[in-house]
Parts: structure tokens; C-alpha cells; sequence
């Protein structure tokens, strides 16, 4: 190539990322890119909106004049208990427009603006190097707790946002550490019973509000605020949280009132916003409009999309056997297409705890599991016992007396759901069934 040639070139890029727009790499353009926030926890916070799933991210900030061209910078985390770092290159063309942001997705999709590996919730070290291996940003991460970022406040020092504000200023109230509000009480516990019953609550907040939902939903700053007591006279979930000025709002509370609930069986609860099942563009559990192919019919129910949910058990006589928050979705392969599915119930720090502490399986000696399925009779859409009496049998010539199995019914807020089969999913991935069949509408 000519010295006239190169010379063309070399104007013709410089022209190309003028007009672009983009900063060159200076070390004063570079000062102005920083990790802004990080939020680990997305429980509830925000879809990602590419895939529609809650995942962790990481946000840059650019408080530069002009935008800053980020294709080759890695993304460096070392997650915490580890000793070898995960490492992420931002793809070619990536920028981050002046005075603007800029959302990674920590979620090992590898692909885009999606990191090839996850974050932990126990904290690590997050670092954003530029392609030759310097250090633009870096945060080092403590425990975290769901939907609580970390980030910086305005001045600068690092704070905790119980209000993330991905691909925004962080305006909205700081906290030095995890100071949460009192949970609010329940007046009545939630449980079986045969009549009506009037709910109230309280808080040892000073000045606090109680705000609650009957629909399944998360409280949020816009729910009702409690003012008066609750009458409940049919089978209603009840989620409240406790908002009090120079607290992180509480962790949520649910409980579910089980009026006239058929007393033959064990009652599994899950209370979602009614969105994450039926909204045309997130729900999992419909048709919808954002689905993909799989057995040959396009729909909502084949994404691999987990929701956030509280889960409550209640055995026949009325006592709560497991109440925590979890992740759940869509279980199965063509049985997706069915008019009743089967769930996956996961369990993640994400949610809060890590396991299901009980005992379900009285033929096992184990007392927590991290995943449980929910399982609706497979292909047997009719008497729906065959999935439940072939395992059953199975254990008979081998000498093993069959697992017990004990009615319940699966419910979303408040439809019944159907006839819905907890059993254990193993480390490989396998299932064993072995507890609960019942009818269900």
C-alpha cells in the first residue's frame, strides 16, 4: 500500500469516529467512565429487556461531554471465596453516550451486552480494564441482600439503594448499610379456617406505614396504605411491607388465609404479581405474544423465564410447613403446551434463603432441597394418577415400601391451579417423585 493510500486511510478512520461521535481514548475521557451502580440481587427490580428475565447487572456511568467508545474494555470479577477471575470483553462498537449509561447483564449468556458468567451474592471484586489491561473502575462487594444495589451516592462514596435506579442517576435515598424497616405484624396468621376472618396490622415504626396487596404482588411505594382491618371471607393472599422515613422498606410478609379450603388437602401457595403469569409480554404461564417455538407451537410458556414468588405449605391441619421467597418456572417439555403445567421451584440467596429447610419425603433422609418440581400428571391429562402410582409400584418388587403420598392442590393467589405434585429434583438433574396427588378443578 502506498504512503498516499495509508494517509487516506488513516483521515477516513478519524473522520468515521469524529462523526461518530466518539471521545478518543485519553486518559481524561477515560476518568470520566466509572462503575456506577451494581445491583446482584435483581429479584424484583427490572426485566432485562432483551431476554425478559430478572438478572444481575452492572452499571457504567459516563460523566464525560462526549461518548466513549467501549468495544475491547473487559468487565474482570472475582467472585468472592474464588481465586481465579471471570472475564467479559465488551463487543466491538460498544459506547456509552456522553452524560449517559450503561447496562451489562450478568447473567452467563454470553452474548451482547451479557456477561459469560453470574455474580454472587456473598460479594467479590468487580473491575472494568481497558482492552491493553488498565484499570479504568473497581468496586469490591460485601454480602448482599435481594433487590438492594450498591453504587455511588452524589459526593461519590459508595452507598446502599434499597430503590436501584438502573440506567439513572442514584437519587433515590442512600443507606450506609443494610438498615431495613421492622417487618409489619399480622393480627391473624395465616392458615386454615371455617369463617370469615378480619385481618389488621401494626408496625413499631415510628411514624411507619403499612402498605399491602390481595392480588399476589410485591407492596410497593403506590400500594394501599393500611387503614382500617381486612375482612377476608374467601381464600385471599395478604403481602404487606412497612415504609418509614430513614429505613430501607421491610422485607415483605405474606400470609394466606384458607377460608373453607377442602380439609383432605395440603395446600401449596404461590403469590406472584399476576403479570409474571398472565401478561402477554412476561407471563409465564399463557400464550402470549413474546413466546418461541417448542413441539411445534409458539408461546409465552416455552421461555426459560424464572418469576419471583412467595411460596407458603399448609398441612391439612392448618400449619404452615414453608414460607419464604423463591423462584419459580415453567417445568416440562411438550407438556407445556398442556392446560395445566408443572413448575420448578428454585431457591436462591437471590430470594433470601438457599434452601427449602423441611423434610418433604418421609422415605428420605434428607431435610432441605434446593429445587422441588411441581408436577401436574405429565401426559396422564385425564386421571392424572398414573404419574403417581407408577413410581409407587416401581418400589414394590424391589422390596421398598412405596413413598406416602398425601392430597394437596396447588394455588395462585387465588385460583385453584389444579392437581399439582411436589417431588424432588436431583443434583443430575433427575426427578424422583414421591409426595402428593389430589384433586384439583
Amino acid at each position: 500500500m502506498s504512503a498516499r493510500i495509508r494517509a487516506l486511510a488513516i483521515i477516513m478512520i478519524l473522520t468515521t469516529t469524529l462523526w461518530l461521535g466518539l471521545a478518543p481514548l485519553t486518559d481524561a475521557a477515560l476518568s470520566d467512565v466509572v462503575i456506577n451502580e451494581v445491583l446482584i440481587g435483581n429479584a424484583t427490580t427490572n426485566l432485562d429487556p432483551t431476554y425478559a428475565n430478572y438478572s444481575a447487572w452492572i452499571e457504567l456511568r459516563n460523566s464525560g461531554a462526549e461518548a466513549i467508545n467501549l468495544g475491547g474494555f473487559r468487565l474482570v470479577s472475582l467472585r468472592e471465596g474464588r481465586t481465579t477471575p471471570d472475564t467479559y470483553v465488551l463487543p466491538s462498537g460498544t459506547s456509552i453516550p456522553a452524560n449517559g449509561y450503561l447496562l451489562i447483564w450478568a447473567d452467563e449468556l454470553n452474548t451482547g451486552l451479557h456477561t459469560p458468567f453470574e455474580l454472587d451474592m456473598d460479594g467479590g471484586l468487580i473491575e472494568l480494564r481497558t482492552a491493553g489491561g488498565d484499570l479504568v473502575s473497581g468496586v469490591t462487594l460485601t454480602a448482599q441482600r435481594p433487590d438492594v444495589s450498591y453504587g455511588r451516592a452524589p459526593g461519590g462514596n459508595w452507598a446502599y439503594f434499597d430503590q436501584p435506579t438502573p440506567g439513572a442517576a442514584n437519587a433515590t435515598p442512600a443507606f450506609a448499610n443494610f438498615d431495613f424497616a421492622a417487618a409489619p405484624l399480622f393480627s391473624v396468621a395465616g392458615g386454615r379456617y371455617n369463617s370469615a376472618r378480619t385481618v389488621a396490622f401494626t408496625t413499631t415504626e415510628p411514624g411507619g406505614v403499612v402498605r399491602y396487596t390481595v392480588d399476589g404482588s410485591r407492596p410497593t411505594a403506590s400500594s394501599a396504605p393500611y387503614s382500617s382491618p381486612i375482612n377476608v371471607s374467601a381464600i385471599t393472599v395478604i403481602r404487606a411491607r412497612t415504609f418509614a422515613a430513614g429505613k430501607m422498606t421491610s422485607p415483605t410478609v405474606s400470609n394466606t388465609y384458607l377460608i373453607n379450603a377442602p380439609a383432605s388437602l395440603t395446600i401449596i401457595s404461590l403469590a406472584t404479581d399476576p403479570a409474571h403469569m398472565f401478561s402477554d409480554t412476561i407471563g409465564i404461564y399463557v400464550e402470549g405474544t413474546n413466546g418461541v417455538v417448542k413441539c411445534s407451537k409458539r408461546a409465552n410458556w416455552n421461555r426459560p423465564w424464572e418469576r419471583p414468588a412467595s411460596i407458603e405449605i399448609y398441612d391439612t391441619n392448618g400449619a404452615r410447613l414453608v414460607g419464604q421467597d423463591i423462584g419459580f418456572e415453567i417445568h416440562g417439555n411438550c407438556t407445556r403446551n398442556l392446560k395445566q403445567k408443572s413448575f420448578e421451584l428454585k431457591t436462591r440467596k437471590v430470594y433470601g434463603d438457599n434452601d427449602f429447610s423441611y423434610a418433604f419425603f418421609s422415605d428420605k433422609p434428607l431435610n432441605s432441597y434446593r429445587r422441588l418440581l411441581l408436577r401436574a400428571g405429565g401426559q396422564d391429562t385425564k386421571s392424572l394418577l398414573r404419574d403417581v402410582i407408577g413410581p409407587a409400584v416401581a418400589h414394590r418388587p424391589h422390596g421398598h415400601r412405596p413413598p406416602g403420598l398425601s392430597p394437596g392442590a396447588g394455588l395462585h393467589q387465588r385460583p385453584v391451579l389444579g392437581h399439582l405434585r411436589p417431588a424432588r429434583e436431583d443434583g443430575r438433574g433427575l426427578c424422583r417423585e414421591h409426595l402428593w396427588a389430589g384433586r384439583g378443578d
